[in-house]
């Protein structure tokens, strides 16, 4: 009979993870061996978090370890444990008899890549093939989650880890040699666990050397073999850790079955954490027919739940299955093939998740839903008051009860005065904790911009089991609010490198949490992806919200901000860059493209405070407006741009910018305005009044020349050509409001000496003009075919 690995005073136990037959094992082992130091595989980086997990927590908990090198280079991993962990009773237990414990595996930033494929997979399909299990969770459940002997459960696991890491081997060769056994070729090769395996040697030997009791080493089963040769020739010091980021740190943090629950996403985790809790607790053959009561319970719930009869029959089609596959006590696929079997009557869009063929797949159909919610539990872990928490943690209950707030209490609204001080530095609070994305913070209302006339936010705080955990997940960021939100915000700014208009929402959440919260290198970085845009209509959207800020947000102190100020100066330079570069004759202009002249036009005037000088935006502009090949809306909005940039536009000066825009504009920019107008035919001329229009409007209506030329010109125009204009036309007068329309309607009618008409249109304009078109095409029939009649 095969058995574990046991050389004299070293004993190797190979594991599942979240087993709760192989956490029974490691009981046993402890008690019969009495080791003098427990090897548990687990991250070495966190072996200064041992002794806590020796306190009264209740699980699920686990490490949460985390590291940060450089600008946008960081990482966090979470080693979990449950009651039913077989690394959790190693822990617990060598503590409390006393023995030396330590994690021997890799930490999170030295791991190797994952293999994209389960280890040994042909062989655990085979196997299961034979056996009649569908999936590997079903077959661990099948050979070794049933009642079983102790030693025979120990001789089961041990041959079927050796003959699983045979057939790896087999399989990785086969990849290497890119064959596999079919004769077909292979694509890729995937990573082996040696370095991990040398690492854990290396423990080995240390612990050997350093102990003449007994050694107990829980790792996973694939690894065991290997183990008890691979450290005989190392030395007796512990491997020091790998190279790796200086900042780095790892915490104790509480979850619950429903992060731990691989059905709900946690790859790494078990599915159906309550029912392996209930196998651990009951023992195999009572944990079925609880967590089949349970099912029926939660089905029981729902208002258009199965009735009495399927219930009925669920629970003998699970007991038929469990006699079917020779089962002596339920599994949980028994229970949950035997009640979907009988409550689920409708067609799914895609097989059971919990099936080879969808495994880990995520369930729409709402009976299967809460089915897998009654085997997953609603148990939430909780640590030791005595923990050490991260300082991030206390720096944040500090700050709310310093300001008479708290989540730990029900739901309930906070109302903010932004104007007043000491509301503003609490909006700051509660903004650095919506940043870091803590649960139970909402802002429900407030002020989304320096446009936005609010001067009040509304807040809701609500308690969460989450609140805790996330918290000192959010440590990896910094040892307060202020500085953790910071990093968390600068490494945002680094992830949107190829999208300008999420960097300008950043923007606002700076201002939010206190713009200077933006370090060097984050401004940097904004600056970078600025200067790399390449689409103007974006940089126009970025610009009016950054130039906003800059100009106006007086409310939450961003205005003026220099760290604004060399963010606003790159955006406006790429987008001169980008209008100067632009060709197209006909081609159309974004209004989002005319909103980046806006910007120019706007961080002209305060050019002083942004370091731009005036005379290199004009003769950019210059030799946009004289471009023939230029975008007619950008060529018009050039103009528009020299025209008004000495002019008092009322939508554009701002009382508080009293400084003048001195410029050398040229005294023919009218001129080329009526020259480019004189020259635009019926598919530019539209194009290129919008973009006159957006930036110059009081300069147009100021001129009574611009009005005189393009009624001359489309009254010359054709009928056709005037009715290809028409759309165009319309987009561009939307730029006037309604006034300034009335004021251009009497210019034109004083030009044809008529008085402008007060009756509405019978129609809107552009069925007026669909008639007039129709109108047009019948009188050229009429023509055509000489059917005019006597006059």
């Amino acid at each position: 009979m095969v058995c574990w690995p046991t050389v004299g005073r070293l004993h190797v136990l190979g594991i599942r993870h979240h087993s709760p037959a192989c956490a029974r094992l490691v009981r046993r082992a402890l008690s019969r061996h009495r080791p003098s130091i427990v090897l548990v595989e687990g991250p070495a980086d966190a072996n200064d978090r041992v002794p806590e997990l020796g306190l009264a927590h209740r699980p699920p908990i686990a490490i949460f370890s985390h590291w940060t090198e450089g600008p946008g280079v960081s990482g966090a991993s979470w080693t979990p444990f449950a009651d039913f962990s077989p690394e959790w009773v190693a822990i617990r237990g060598g503590l409390r008899r006393g023995a030396e414990v330590r994690l021997i595996d890799l930490p999170s930033w030295a791991l190797p890549p994952g293999p994209s494929r389960r280890p040994g997979a042909r062989y655990l399909a085979r196997l299961a093939r034979e056996l009649g299990a569908d999936g590997y969770d079903a077959l661990w459940d099948h050979l070794f989650e049933l009642p079983l002997a102790p030693d025979a459960l120990e001789a089961r696991l041990a041959r079927f880890f050796e003959d699983l890491r045979r057939a790896d081997a087999h399989d990785q060769r086969a990849r290497e040699d890119g064959t596999r056994e079919d004769g077909a070729r292979e694509d890729a090769t995937e990573p082996t666990p040696r370095a991990r395996e040398a690492f854990m040697a290396g423990h080995v030997a240390a612990a050997m050397a350093r102990t003449d009791g007994p050694v107990l080493v829980v790792c996973g089963g694939l690894h065991a073999p290997a183990l008890i040769d691979a450290w005989r020739d190392l030395p007796a010091e512990p491997p020091p850790l790998p190279a790796g980021p200086s900042a780095r740190g790892s915490y104790l943090v509480p979850i619950t079955f429903a992060q731990l629950d691989r059905d709900a996403g946690y790859r790494a985790g078990v599915p159906s954490p309550g029912f392996y809790q209930a196998l651990w607790e009951r023992g195999p053959e009572a944990a079925g027919d609880a967590m089949l009561a349970a099912v029926i319970a939660r089905l029981r719930e729902g208002r258009r739940g199965p009735s009495t009869a399927d219930l009925i029959a669920a629970r003998a089609s699970v007991e038929q299955l469990r006699r079917i596959r020779g089962h002596v006590a339920l599994t949980r696929v028994d229970v949950l093939d035997g009640v979907a079997s009988a409550v689920v009557t409708r067609a799914l869009d895609a097989p059971l998740p919990w099936t080879a063929a969808r495994a880990g797949a995520a369930p729409t159909d709402p009976t299967v839903l809460a089915m897998l919610d009654a085997l997953r539990g609603d148990r939430a872990g909780r640590l030791d008051p005595s923990t050490p928490r991260p300082p991030l943690v206390d720096d944040a209950h500090r700050q709310l009860a310093a300001r008479d707030l708290a989540l730990a209490h029900g739901p309930h609204e906070v109302t903010l005065d932004l104007r007043a001080p000491a509301d503003l530095e609490t909006s700051r609070v509660l903004h650095r904790l919506r940043v870091l994305e803590i649960p139970g913070v909402a802002r429900r209302r407030g002020p989304d911009g320096p446009a936005d006339a609010a001067v009040t936010e509304r807040w809701e705080l609500w308690s969460t089991r989450e609140t805790e955990r996330r918290l000192a997940e959010a440590a990896a960021w910094g040892p307060d609010l202020a500085r953790a939100a910071a990093a968390r915000l600068a490494h945002a700014l680094d992830g949107e490198a190829a999208h300008l208009e999420a960097l300008a929402g950043h923007l606002l959440d700076a201002a939010q949490i206190g713009i200077d919260a933006l370090d060097e290198a984050a401004l940097r970085r904004a600056e970078g992806v600025a200067r790399r845009e390449p689409r103007l209509a974006r940089l126009g959207r970025a610009l009016a919200r950054t130039l906003a800020l800059f100009r106006h947000d007086r409310l939450l102190g961003a205005a003026g901000s220099p760290a604004l100020a060399r963010l606003t100066r790159a955006m406006i330079r790429r987008a001169l860059w980008l209008v100067e570069g632009a060709r197209g004759a006909e081609a159309p202009t974004d209004r989002d493209e005319l909103r980046a002249l806006v910007g120019i036009r706007d961080g002209l005037r305060v050019g002083h405070a942004l370091g731009i000088a005036p005379e290199e935006v004009i003769d950019a502009l210059a030799r946009v407006a004289r471009e023939r090949r230029s975008p007619p809306g950008l060529r018009g909005g050039a103009i528009g741009l020299l025209w008004s940039v000495n002019a008092t536009d009322d939508a554009a000066d701002d009382a508080a910018d009293d400084v003048a825009v001195a410029n050398d504009v040229d005294d023919d920019v009218a001129g080329l305005a009526l020259d480019a107008l004189g020259a635009a035919s019926p598919r530019t001329i539209g194009e290129l009044l919008a973009g006159l229009f957006a930036l110059a409007r009081a300069r147009v209506l100021a001129t009574p020349e611009v009005i005189a030329i393009l009624d001359r010109q489309l009254a010359a125009w054709p009928e056709d050509a005037w009715l290809a204009a028409l759309p165009s036309l319309r987009l561009a007068f939307t730029y006037f409001p309604p006034r300034e329309r009335d004021a251009i309607a009497r210019a034109v009618s004083g030009l044809h000496g008529r008085a402008v008409a007060r009756e509405p249109l019978p129609a809107d304009a552009a069925t007026i003009a669909r008639g007039e078109a129709r109108e047009a095409r019948v009188d050229a029939w009429v023509a055509r075919y000489h059917l005019e009649g006597p006059r």
